[in-house]
């Protein structure tokens, strides 16, 4: 239950300084719940299951395929941005870890999961008492919420307007992770309307609450999450109950038209509109530069956490993101670990006899479902508060499983971790020596250069059609789309030019496929290279290349030769940079992915040893 109080009553932006992202007091729990986990399994008597548990094996091959993404990230020449991000991205899954296992493995009994899930659903109703708040005044109160220690790392507590109503969010993030939060809670909350035995009343209210504080998100987002729990429930519910929730429907509505004019036509138009919506454009422009990272590694993909926003772009869908960070491996147990946690509860909901056993099983099966459905409207792995709900649902899941009176499942002897057959040993050393062998972390050379656009001399009325613009913006757009036209880049390399090369203005991103584009005159080039003298000789190429050919493209427009736009030199360093991967923590990965690997099988070995003697 500190865990929710964590999530929902301090703001998701107050982290520990050094730790970023990962520094929130909820991730920082999550940490501690996974040692306690770790050290529970080491000694026995300290109340963790020890039984089959299909969950608990989910997260193994997610926590390994996060291990493996992050041995690919250490051994790939990336910026330091990434490998200190990637390190941050691993305290984030150590997190969630512990979140699902403690709480699939560590409660005691029913109470103690009915106890955990009634905490996060008065969360719900506190956010959601916040978040009316806000819509109604202006202000969010979580603005006054300060906790010595720790330090802003993203923007909470303004209020945003989209079709002239104001955005809530609370202690969220963002709307959208407020709305989302909501949603996958509502589904709870609806569960304990029913079948609380104490306080029944308040959680009807609550939900009220909840339900009049999603559209106020004004987000999309929400309301499909929302319609995706009343979709699962009505058919999981009795008919009886089905009729009394489309008795109140009506009712609601008329309850926010009379209260918000306008807002439901506010969704009408977001939902009617949403082929022309910018943020829907946004998300389609992203698979073009996902297709074009994805298949640089496909497989394990560049490293957790290392597709930074402010290097690369803003990925409003974590299953992108996912996929880019931790490859198709990853994409897959992450996808795995969610089908799990649906799938123990739809075997629970067939098995018991027990109707509020069942019912609870189909509220996590809806807060499941919408909480991985909208995975794909934004980056929900991002935002703390939604993805430490989203893996406590799952642990939740995977309690509910173990907890069920109709499951008896023997109960395994706790292990000794001890290294037998050397095999855990044996596969640490195989796995740093392959590394060692296949040459270790690659190194790349990165050389630098920049050109200034200058106008032509004389009148500014010049009859250069490329002189338009005072400030040479729109002249320094056409000179980058001339160098980096895929005619020019093929003709460029097929002459002999090594390496990668990308052009960018002024402030604007260097890495390819980026939405970060900046302005001005000048022109930044950037060339990637196996060796320092092919990433300065392929530099001095592409600056000549753009000299030429923009000249070529102003006289062929029929600008004089004394009007053309000149390339100047602005920067022109002699020596290349060194970017490389990071030796000690890819050995470090690779040992311990080794060793988990070893111990693995050694466990199936000895597993299969016992069962064959019984």
């Amino acid at each position: 239950m500190l865990l929710v109080v964590l999530l929902f009553a301090i703001p998701s932006g107050l982290v520990l300084g050094p730790l970023g992202a990962a520094g929130s007091p909820a991730a920082l729990l999550g940490m501690a719940l996974l040692a306690w986990w770790l050290l529970a399994r080491l000694v026995p008597g300290l109340g963790v299951s020890r039984g089959a548990q299909p969950t608990r094996f989910c997260v193994y091959l997610f926590q390994f395929a996060v291990g493996a993404s992050y041995l690919a990230g250490a051994l790939r020449a990336s910026a330091a941005e990434e490998a200190s991000s990637s390190a941050r991205g691993v305290l984030s899954v150590c997190a969630w870890s512990g979140i699902v296992l403690v709480t699939a493995d560590g409660l005691a009994g029913r109470a103690a999961l009915d106890r955990v899930l009634q905490a996060l659903v008065r969360a719900g109703f506190f956010l959601a008492s916040l978040g009316i708040v806000q819509f109604a005044t202006g202000w969010n109160p979580a603005s006054l919420i300060q906790i010595p220690g720790l330090t802003m790392n993203s923007s909470f507590g303004p209020s945003f307007a989209r079709d002239s109503f104001t955005r809530v969010s609370g202690t969220a993030t963002h709307a959208i992770e407020f709305g989302v939060v909501l949603a996958m809670v509502l589904p709870l909350a609806l569960h304990y309307c029913w079948y609380a035995q104490r306080h029944r009343n308040l959680y009807r209210a609550g939900t009220v609450l909840i339900a009049l504080a999603l559209p106020l998100t004004v987000s999309r987002s929400a309301v499909a999450g929302a319609m995706i729990v009343l979709m699962v429930l009505f058919v999981a519910w009795p008919p009886r109950r089905r009729a009394q929730v489309l008795l109140a429907l009506p009712f609601l509505v008329l309850l926010l038209k009379v209260m918000i004019p306008g807002l439901l036509g506010a969704f009408r138009n977001l939902f009617v509109n949403i082929s022309g919506d910018p943020s829907t454009q946004g998300r389609t422009d992203d698979y073009a530069a996902v297709h074009y990272y994805f298949a640089q590694n496909p497989w394990f993909g560049r490293g957790v956490s290392t597709f930074i926003p402010e290097l690369y772009r803003t990925l409003d869908n974590a299953y992108l993101g996912w996929l880019l960070e931790v490859g198709l491996v990853g994409l897959v147990t992450l996808v795995g670990l969610m089908a799990c946690g649906v799938g123990v509860c739809l075997h629970v909901r067939m098995r018991s006899h027990d109707e509020k056993t069942r019912d609870l099983a189909a509220a996590l099966v809806a807060a499941l479902l919408s909480g991985a459905f909208n995975f794909a409207t934004f980056d929900a792995l991002a935002f703390a508060i939604c993805a430490g709900v989203f893996f406590l649902l799952l642990g939740a899941a995977g309690a509910l499983w173990r907890l069920d009176p109709g499951r008896t499942t023997a109960t395994r002897p706790p292990h000794r971790f001890v290294v037998r057959h050397g095999l855990p040993a044996a596969g640490a050393v195989a796995t740093v020596t392959a590394i060692l062998l296949a040459g270790g972390p690659q190194t790349r050379y990165q050389a630098d250069g920049a050109v200034l656009l200058e106008g032509p001399p004389g009148s500014p009325t010049s009859i250069n059609p490329y002189a338009a613009s005072p400030y040479l913006d729109l002249s320094s757009e056409m000179a980058q789309r001339l160098v980096t036209a895929p005619s020019t880049v093929a003709r460029l390399h097929a002459e002999g030019l090594e390496g990668d090369y990308t052009v960018a203005s002024g402030a604007g991103s260097l890495m390819p496929a980026t939405d970060r584009t900046g302005r001005g005159p000048l022109i930044r080039i950037q060339v990637l290279s196996r060796t320092p003298t092919d990433a300065l000789a392929g530099r001095d190429r592409v600056v000549q290349e753009l000299r030429t050919s923009f000249a070529n493209a102003q006289l062929a427009s029929g600008a004089p030769v004394t009007e053309l736009i000149r390339v100047s030199l602005a920067s022109r360093p002699e020596v290349a940079s060194e970017r490389h991967g990071h030796r000690n923590l890819a050995l470090a990965a690779g040992a311990a992915l080794g060793w988990a690997g070893g111990f693995a099988g050694q466990s199936c070995t000895r597993r299969r040893r016992t069962e064959s003697r019984d």
